[in-house]
């Protein structure tokens, strides 16, 4: 039940003739016989896993120079009103993958106390939940990485900023209707439990960016040469839901990511273009030999039509776009690959593969 969330025990002891029948959406019954997935896997294993099992062996993930950081120290139960460590470590983790992948990053995930600290060195932004548990050396390693240049993103509780010196006052709001936020021009909903608003004295350095009407939910700090940031508000939960598809407001919410983003002039490896949003990319490599795997996926309700630019590419060669799926391919330059992009089309609620390699002629 932990891991699959089925109580299948349960099933097992209430009607063991039922249980023998459940198989979900395995591709193949307890007779062996094919079931509705049976065709897309096979589908799969001849056009992807096949030709490719060579590459996806040596392929590791292609990242963006941002890093989810994991505190595995916050795995036990959170002192902070409205912040359930369970949700956090689960379903907003989830959420807050999702929205990165909204805006176009791939982060590398970080787990605090099983991945060496040098790891971090090399992201430009680091983005962090708190549930109000600081692991040992974990505020002298994100102050470090301050003074040097990095940006930090703390997301909900305070206990990181007040360890980093930020120590505003916090008060916490708690109620069961979404609260609506401002970010410049753009506006959009949260969720009211948890969400924190903080006092921001005279003279601090530091300025309000996100606000719910009057109150400052979001602020930043100059910090060493790097930058820190705080937003009491879980706005991204949404993006590991059951009403994902029928979000409205998505532009609103990558608003506050993306102009991060451009301030610190950091550029996605692939970059969709053209479709709206719900629409994702991630990719995968072999390091030094000029072919990508290319993952798109959608989210919508209708088909949509996008452009899809990658930057890992040389400007002066050619290159080969195949879709795995439809098996059908064009010749792009690096120029083009880099700037335009290939199209792409998806159905609904569809996903695709592209392989991207050198052209030889």
């Amino acid at each position: 039940q932990v891991l699959g969330g089925i109580d299948a025990r349960g099933m097992l002891l209430q009607n063991p003739a039922e249980a023998a029948s459940l198989y979900f959406d395995a591709p193949l019954d307890g007779q062996a016989r094919p079931g509705k997935n049976y065709e897309v896997v096979k589908e799969i294993g001849e056009k992807l896993i096949a030709p490719y099992q060579n590459f996806l062996a040596k392929a590791v993930e292609l990242t963006d120079p941002v890093c989810l950081l994991k505190d595995d120290s916050q795995h036990v139960p959170s002192a902070v009103p409205g912040i359930d460590s369970v949700s956090m470590n689960s379903d907003w983790a989830g959420g807050l993958l999702g929205y990165l992948m909204q805006v176009g990053i791939n982060p590398e995930m970080v787990l605090w106390g099983l991945t060496p600290d040098s790891r971090l060195n090399a992201c430009k932004l680091i983005i962090l939940q708190d549930n109000g548990i600081v692991s040992a050396g974990l505020a002298g390693k994100l102050k470090q990485l301050l003074e040097k240049g990095a940006t930090v993103l703390n997301l909900l509780d305070d206990s990181h900023a007040r360890a980093l010196g930020f120590d505003f006052k916090q008060s916490t709001v708690l109620s069961s209707k979404p609260v609506r936020l401002e970010f410049g021009e753009a506006g959009f909903e949260a969720s009211a439990s948890p969400l924190f608003q903080y006092s921001l004295p005279a003279g601090a350095g530091c300025t309000a960016f996100l606000r719910r009407g009057s109150a400052i939910v979001g602020y930043r700090c100059r910090a060493g040469k790097g930058l820190f940031v705080q937003v009491g508000a879980l706005f991204y939960d949404a993006f590991n839901s059951d009403y994902y598809a029928a979000l409205r407001d998505v532009a609103g919410r990558r608003a506050v990511l993306e102009a991060l983003l451009a301030e610190l002039g950091i550029v996605p490896r692939i970059q969709l273009s053209g479709g709206g949003d719900r629409v994702v990319a991630f990719g995968r490599r072999v390091p030094h030999k000029g072919q990508l795997w290319i993952t798109v996926k959608s989210a919508r309700q209708t088909s949509v039509s996008f452009h899809v630019r990658i930057q890992d590419v040389a400007r002066a060669k050619l290159y080969r776009v195949k879709n795995l799926f439809s098996q059908t391919s064009l010749e792009i330059t690096g120029v083009e690959l880099r700037g335009t992009g290939f199209e792409a089309q998806l159905l609904t609620e569809e996903s695709t593969v592209y392989f991207v390699e050198e052209a030889r002629r």
